[in-house]
């Protein structure tokens, strides 16, 4: 180990330009100075030159997102299958694997199985990544004027299923 981070090397967070994005960095690297006395340099880059790096894996600590584009645990999960065109973190474990691509043909709790068991490789046995930060949504509504609008967690409320009470 690194008692009191000694003789642990410097890391580079790299991340998009974005004030939040920014703010977030700034944390991680208030963070990991005082906790584990890691020194954390911080460095902005435009998306482009951003994504390039990582998609060359050309970096160690980086920002990195996604929103879940349908209700469904694979919608995050199979961003790191070996190869997946998204694993910018170069993220490799067979089981894993396995376990996603078995869940693909399988359904009902047979398929939810699957998916935790790739779940439980990725963040508690390999803890191949570190979720930091979630978005949310602030929505102004008042349910007792208007109707059709219900709480989801992708955030979406298309207009035409809202209507006036």
């Amino acid at each position: 180990g690194y008692p009191d981070g000694k003789g642990f090397p410097p890391l580079t967070y790299i991340y998009n330009t974005n004030e939040g994005h920014k703010k977030i960095a700034e944390y991680v690297q208030q963070q990991l100075k005082q906790n584990l006395n890691i020194e954390v340099k911080v460095e902005n880059m435009e998306w482009n030159s951003f994504l390039s790096l990582r998609s060359k894996h050309d970096y160690v600590f980086a920002r990195h997102g996604w929103i879940g584009d349908y209700l469904d645990p694979n919608t995050m999960l199979d961003l790191f299958v070996t190869g997946s065109g998204n694993n910018d973190g170069a993220y490799s474990n067979p089981a894993f694997d396995r376990a996603i691509t078995a869940a693909v043909s399988a359904t009902g709790d047979a398929r939810m199985k699957l998916l935790m068991e790739a779940e439980k490789i990725l963040l508690t046995q390999d803890q191949a990544f570190i979720p930091i930060y979630h978005y949310t949504n602030q929505d102004m509504i008042d349910t007792t004027k208007w109707g059709g609008w219900y709480p989801n967690p992708l955030g979406f409320h298309p207009p035409k299923f809202i209507y006036k009470k």
